[in-house]
């Protein structure tokens, strides 16, 4: 609905202003979004700065206000951005904000306006136009089977709001009528009279559109196809977009393939286009946009690390297609930068290749993790060098995912890991018994580990400590070679409270599932008893393939002796007393 067109007006890449102002001493400024934060830093990846929400803990579901699309006013004094606040349990309303420079003074941009004015409709998207006399934005409809996206324009003060241009899409049944593209970024000219906008088609997989516009009469004129993300240079004479025309690196899922997104140049007539960075394509590059001094065109691309959508970072590069320099690296991922307005600011990074510093990882448990009864394990902000990418609750359980890599090179990254951890009588361990996979049950380091074979692309173990029953996934193989049980029992090694960011000295002794424990010793007895794991598995009601697991479980906790159990008589009960068995 509205929150989803909110986040496609998020996602749309910033265009420059490209003003002339009075010369600026040093370093170019850049703006960004991290996390649902504002951040600025300067051209070389210094000075590194939270301008939103600084402080507040980072997780993969944001509690509160979520922040995307900075943009300098001309003067550069202020930054308008778009924000999400979080409305009931999972609704987003969504608000175009201003605030100073450095951060201070966050405000809405039109409090007189109402732009929304109805649960139905959204606005974002907002840039100045380069005079600083009005702001041009987009506003999002839902109605009754269809949704109606405006260009507008207004006044800084929140008067005199304008219609440019208007398009909507209906809908009966599984039929589309009306427009089948819809206008969802705006990039204002230097010299003000022209508007770039990029028209998406929301169903049907056909590419973006880039259209010129008059400023002052909304007529348009295609200018490119499957393009989008424009963004002008100073002086007017060429642009910057996005676009998958290449078709490098085809990917396809359920019928639908895509490319990876390459930035180009064209001139500002929409000819004469070239691919931005040559050679061979890596990963995907988009999000341009032309700084004041005409000297770089910053970036946000995956070509690094582990290449997902996880390890997305800013880059700079010249606009001859030379000097790529990587500008952050970390996690969360960063993109939609825009530069400052101040032209006499050089956008110079001062090195070629590589100026981002060590890896920042900032995803961290917020006061709901934090405040669970039974802390669950983590590995930390990061494990070895790839870095949390995202924790959430669920229940009284905890997932995280180490996905994004902070080398600089894939070749050098480790493994992707997974954690899915909390109270025993929550989790149960079923999917290495009813997979068949269990394989061994070791002791490490106080805690019993639970090691699997590799069951399809994965590898699982499950460890016990405490409460808890914490799960480690892995892929099956890593650059070519298998993942081993060697490679998990590192991990457990890692392991710690969600409420210790040190390694513990030695886990709590583990505590198992009572109704596990008895079905392992069953299948067990069973066995010996009539000689074959086939009639001890039909004894039992189980395939063969569950019975073996559950009799490799039974054998090893014969060997252990008396373990602590607790006894749940279903999912997400509160624990009965442990007891040893």
């Amino acid at each position: 609905g509205v929150a989803a067109f909110a986040a496609l007006l998020l996602m749309a890449g910033g265009p420059a202003e490209g003003l002339t102002p009075p010369p600026w001493p040093g370093k170019a400024d850049l703006v960004f979004e991290s996390g649902g934060r504002i951040v600025s830093m300067k051209a070389d990846g210094s000075e590194r700065k939270v301008l939103t929400h600084e402080g507040l803990p980072l997780t993969f579901l944001n509690e509160g206000d979520s922040d995307g699309n900075p943009q300098f006013s001309p003067d550069g004094d202020s930054i308008v951005f778009d924000r999400d606040v979080l409305s009931g349990l999972s609704d987003y309303e969504n608000q175009i904000m201003v605030m100073d420079r450095d951060g201070g003074s966050v405000r809405p941009m039109f409090p007189k306006a109402n732009l929304p004015n109805s649960e139905n409709r959204s606005v974002g998207g907002a840039v100045w136009s380069a005079d600083s006399s009005r702001i041009f934005l987009l506003r999002a409809t839902a109605g009754v089977r269809k949704y109606t996206t405006e260009v507008m324009s207004i006044k800084p003060d929140g008067t005199d709001l304008r219609k440019l241009s208007g398009s909507t899409m209906r809908f009966r049944g599984e039929k589309i009528s009306g427009a089948k593209f819809l206008p969802l970024e705006i990039a204002p000219s230097p010299d003000g009279k022209k508007l770039l906008v990029s028209y998406f088609r929301l169903f049907g997989g056909k590419p973006a559109r880039i259209y010129r516009m008059d400023a002052d009469t909304g007529k348009r004129k295609l200018l490119a196809r499957d393009a989008s993300s424009p963004s002008w240079s100073p002086d007017g004479s060429r642009i910057t977009f996005v676009s998958e025309r290449d078709h490098l690196n085809k990917s396809c899922y359920e019928g639908h393939c895509s490319y990876d997104l390459q930035i180009y140049v064209m001139k500002a007539n929409g000819s004469g286009a070239r691919r931005l960075i040559p050679g061979p394509a890596k990963g995907s590059q988009y999000g341009p946009d032309w700084s004041a001094d005409g000297g770089r065109i910053s970036l946000t691309s995956n070509r690094t690390g582990s290449r997902n959508v996880f390890s997305a970072e800013l880059f700079s590069i010249r606009p001859d297609g030379k000097c790529l320099t990587r500008l952050t690296n970390g996690s969360p991922s960063s993109g939609s930068a825009v530069w400052g307005p101040e032209a006499g600011r050089s956008s110079g990074p001062g090195t070629c290749g590589d100026a981002a510093p060590r890896a920042i990882g900032e995803i961290t448990p917020d006061r709901h993790i934090l405040g669970l009864e039974l802390p669950p394990m983590w590995l930390g902000p990061a494990y070895g060098n790839q870095l949390l990418t995202s924790i959430f609750k669920d229940g009284r359980a905890v997932m995280e995912s180490y996905d994004d890599c902070g080398a600089l090179k894939a070749g050098r990254c480790q493994v992707k890991v997974s954690v899915d951890s909390g109270p025993v009588c929550e989790k149960y361990a079923d999917s290495i018994f009813y997979d068949g996979t269990f394989k061994r049950l070791v002791e490490r380091n106080g805690a019993l580990v639970m090691l699997s074979e590799p069951a399809g692309r994965g590898l699982e173990t499950i460890v016990y400590t405490g409460g808890t029953e914490t799960g480690i996934y892995t892929p099956a193989k890593h650059r070519g070679k298998r993942v081993t049980w060697a490679d998990h029992l590192k991990v457990v090694d890692a392991l710690r409270p969600v409420t210790s960011a040190e390694r513990v000295a030695k886990f709590e002794p583990p505590v198992f599932h009572l109704t596990e424990v008895q079905t392992a010793r069953a299948v067990l007895r069973s066995w010996r008893n009539v000689g074959s794991l086939a009639e001890a598995a039909k004894k039992q009601g189980m395939f063969p393939k569950i019975a073996g697991a559950y009799l490799r479980f039974g054998k090893a906790l014969e060997r252990q002796g008396k373990v602590l159990t607790v006894k749940c008589k279903r999912r997400s009960e509160v624990p009965g007393s442990i007891k040893p068995r």
